[in-house]
């Protein structure tokens, strides 16, 4: 026989003539590995869906806590944001009152607001607020 012969001689099934019979042991390990097989297969179904009932709720578990998340850095932005809209004012202020202090009209003006300091031809006057 040649090659081709064989393996198409081995691939095709091989028929029983209709009256052969199976032995009754025989019947019994077929209908035997034909349970075994179906029970093979619902468990594996039902692995393959505990799976994927597992992997779509870790899935859900995740976007609940990105979204939780997402909100969460939301907010902190915008107080992060407001604290720097204050911290540049009050730089700016700062900046200002540098530049007034370093100035001899600002020096003069510091002494005679904050030390009540007056010139040698000047008169301090105190007003109290009562």
């Amino acid at each position: 026989m040649s090659t081709a012969r064989v393996l198409q001689h081995k691939t095709q099934p091989q028929h029983r003539p209709d009256n052969t019979r199976y032995s009754p042991k025989f019947l019994e390990k077929q209908k035997s590995l034909q349970k075994q097989d179906k029970i093979t297969s619902i468990a594996l179904t039902a692995a393959i869906i505990a799976g994927l009932v597992f992997a779509t709720a870790q899935l859900a578990r995740g976007a609940f806590l990105n979204t939780d998340r997402y909100f969460t850095l939301n907010n902190k932005m915008s107080e992060l944001n407001t604290l720097n809209k204050k911290a540049n004012y009050e730089n700016a202020v700062l900046k200002k009152n540098y530049k007034n202090y370093t100035s001899e009209e600002g020096v003069e003006s510091l002494a005679r607001d904050h030390l009540n300091l007056v010139r040698d031809n000047e008169i301090s006057i105190i007003i109290k607020k009562s």
